[in-house]
């Protein structure tokens, strides 16, 4: 790697500082291929921990999945991110260092994973983000959520990370629209949980709720028990 090296003024003193990690933290060295607004992997990965805690169901769907995050963070979460390498393990000091053996043998959060969405490119785009990686149970197919279509997959946990009209245009008014991929997705699918991210500014009368920003959008994340 090419060390970065930081020499920062203010106030008349000077910090140097050099760069340890390399890439940024929230990238896992495992999606190499992204979709329009592509939630963060750290952020999809404490999403889904979070709604593992509510419920033991192992089947997890991703109706709007994109470039499939949340798909594969589950089925990676304890494992394969010893694939990503940072700049100070080749530091001439960590070179020299003899360290334990980390036990990163793998592992899922949820055992079943299924991704949908609306454009084919975009799920071929999900398939090639898994491909070389020793994963299983993981599969996705075109589908639009508000189609006809029901779902056979029972019981199941459905997250979704929805456009939220600002860098995907959304052609009705926001608030009407969330709420209506809620309710399609309580007709269209058995779930025993249902979590989706949202503008902070659009409100729902009950359901737990995680605040956060996602891309620099103030967002909630409402977990709802249909």
């Amino acid at each position: 790697p090419l060390f970065s090296l930081f020499v920062r003024f203010e106030n008349d003193e000077c910090t140097i500082s050099i760069d340890t990690s390399g890439d940024p933290l929230f990238k896992r060295g495992v999606k190499t291929l992204t979709s329009k607004a592509p939630i963060r992997e750290n952020l999809a990965a404490g999403l889904l921990y979070f709604l593992k805690k509510e419920s033991s169901i192992e089947t997890l769907i991703d109706p709007m999945c994109g470039s499939g995050t949340f798909l594969l963070e589950s089925q990676t979460f304890y494992g394969l991110n010893n694939k990503r390498k940072f700049d100070f393990e080749f530091f001439p000091l960590f070179e020299k260092l003899k360290l334990p053996e980390l036990n990163n043998s793998g592992g899922h959060l949820f055992k079943n994973n299924l991704g949908f969405d609306i454009d084919e490119k975009i799920i071929d785009t999900a398939k090639k983000n898994l491909q070389g990686l020793e994963v299983s149970n993981v599969s996705f197919a075109k589908r639009d959520l508000f189609s006809k279509e029901t779902s056979k997959e029972s019981p199941n946990i459905v997250i979704v990370n929805p456009p939220y009209g600002i860098r995907i245009d959304i052609k009705e008014d926001l608030e009407p629209y969330f709420k209506k991929i809620v309710q399609k997705i309580k007709e269209t699918y058995s779930s025993k949980l249902l979590g989706i991210i949202i503008p902070s500014d659009v409100k729902f009368k009950s359901g737990k709720k995680l605040a956060f920003k996602n891309g620099g959008i103030k967002v909630n994340f409402w977990v709802f028990k249909p």
